[in-house]
């Protein structure tokens, strides 16, 4: 067992800097995006000013007649997909629109009916009768208050029906009232002082009972700037806001796009799978390019060639991305350098951003950008390898190149997936790259640090396998 004892040694030693390392990224994260939210807290201010929100008299809300659940479907989007999308039974969908075929695409703007009802969590927090991260206990809170009617469920989550008259609650205090629009007691009395709508004897207080009916005015924005706060993580104590975002970030529960509600991973999986065809496609181009340029420049074909292999090399690394990428789009498209042109670049065809969709289109779109981006690992690749064979006295071997890519992607792995992000903003190529641009100009906070945290995830736990792969071809080599 002693020979194996450094091996597993190098491995944890391996594993405790990766997780150091992914550590001291995500605290990096943490104090930019959370620390510094004041651009995230301005914009949503901002729109909210604009839109005139001041103060509104609301009727306190007790009791509720439930109605059915609709959703406008997507244009496209058939039955058999929306019930998917959204965990129900198709054939209860089927039942609910008689008149819609499953498998016909829906009608823009049609609105399909999902349920005969509402679901109690969504009622109990859009009602707020428990904060949103309390959904559970408003169900619970719901069902006692209503102990006379049948609930059903499906697949375990309960529902109203249509129709039914439901009690939220028979009073809440002032000071519970303004807990669940998340501003505080004194917050509401200021905006409802003596003589006002609410409080026209002024004996309103803290502890006084709101009925259902009752008028209360309402400080709308104090209510939104609190709502915002928390949602961007911020009302809380530093140590409490830090000890959270870790937790979370290791369960990758990154919250709920602030745009459309969806979990952050799963607005970010549709960009994921182009990042990675796009990088995938570099990777291609890089080997096959800096293959044979190394072999040119190591002078396995005749010293004659050998400089001209160098110089190439030196080229492809030296030679801007985004300027090759412009250059080739000139080449290639028509009324360019050639009237007919070589192809058309398909920049707004959806089928094209997926190589199983359409691979003519895809190839069409993809091969500039994954050529631009490869170019750059392709002379680095060559360069190495050149340093591997004049090193070796034995003629090439798949080590000797294999060494030479790891060392490679070891040193320039960052750049060569961030230069490929941002050649995605040029070909409107909806990944990773164009997504994270999108966010940052929506303040958009939650996919911002999904995507980031991701990132790093992947160049962290990247770099520990390059390192373990790097570490066995060494012993292959001292045991050859």
């Amino acid at each position: 067992m002693r020979p194996f004892l450094p091996g597993w040694r190098t491995v944890v030693r391996r594993v405790a800097l990766a997780l150091v390392s992914l550590w001291v990224a995500l605290s990096i994260l943490f104090l930019l995006a959370m620390v510094l939210p004041g651009d995230f807290l301005a914009v949503k201010l901002a729109n909210l000013e604009n839109q005139g929100a001041g103060q509104i008299v609301h009727d306190v809300v007790g009791r509720i007649t439930v109605e059915s659940t609709t959703k406008a479907a997507g244009p496209g989007t058939t039955l058999f997909e929306l019930a998917e999308r959204e965990g129900l039974p198709l054939e209860r969908l089927a039942s609910l629109n008689p008149d819609l075929d499953p498998r016909e695409p829906l009608a823009r703007n049609l609105r399909v009916v999902l349920l005969d009802g509402e679901w109690l969590d969504g009622l109990a927090v859009r009602y707020r009768v428990v904060l949103p991260e309390d959904a559970d206990d408003g169900v619970s809170l719901l069902r006692s208050r209503n102990a006379d009617i049948r609930f059903p469920a499906i697949d375990g989550r309960a529902y109203a029906r249509e129709g039914t008259a439901l009690t939220l609650h028979e009073g809440v205090s002032v000071s519970e009232f303004a807990e669940l629009r998340r501003v505080t007691a004194e917050d509401l009395l200021e905006v409802n002082p003596p003589g006002s709508v609410s409080n026209p004897e002024g004996r309103l207080t803290a502890e006084s009972i709101l009925r259902h009916g009752d008028p209360i005015i309402l400080p709308i924005g104090r209510i939104t700037e609190a709502v915002i706060r928390h949602r961007l993580g911020i009302d809380g104590s530093l140590g409490k806001r830090y000890t959270t975002f870790l937790w979370d970030s290791v369960r990758f529960d990154f919250g709920a796009s602030f745009l459309t509600q969806e979990p952050s991973l799963a607005v970010i999986r549709s960009g994921l799978a182009k990042t990675v065809q796009l990088n995938l496609f570099a990777l291609i181009v890089s080997l096959a390019v800096g293959i044979p340029l190394g072999l040119l420049a190591a002078g396995r074909f005749g010293s004659r060639v050998a400089g001209a292999g160098r110089r190439l090399s030196a080229l492809a690394v030296c030679i801007p991305s985004f300027w090759l990428a412009m250059l080739l789009i000139v080449v290639v498209t028509p009324d360019g350098l050639f009237d007919g042109g070589i192809w058309n670049i398909p920049l707004t065809d959806p089928d094209a951003r997926n190589v199983t969709d359409s691979p003519s289109q895809f190839f069409a779109l993809y091969s500039i950008p994954a050529l631009s981006g490869g170019l750059l690992l392709a002379g680095l690749f060559a360069t190495a390898i050149r340093r591997q064979l004049i090193q070796a006295a034995d003629p090439v071997q798949p080590g000797s190149l294999l060494r030479a890519l790891v060392d490679s992607l070891r040193m320039y792995l960052p750049a060569f997936v961030g230069l490929n992000l941002i050649l995605e903003l040029l070909f409107n190529i909806n990944g990773l790259g164009l997504l994270l641009l999108q966010r940052i100009y929506q303040a958009d906070q939650p996919v911002i640090v999904a995507i980031v945290a991701v990132t790093a995830l992947f160049l962290v736990w990247s770099f520990l396998m390059l390192d373990g792969a790097r570490a066995l071809l060494d012993r292959r080599e001292q045991a050859a």
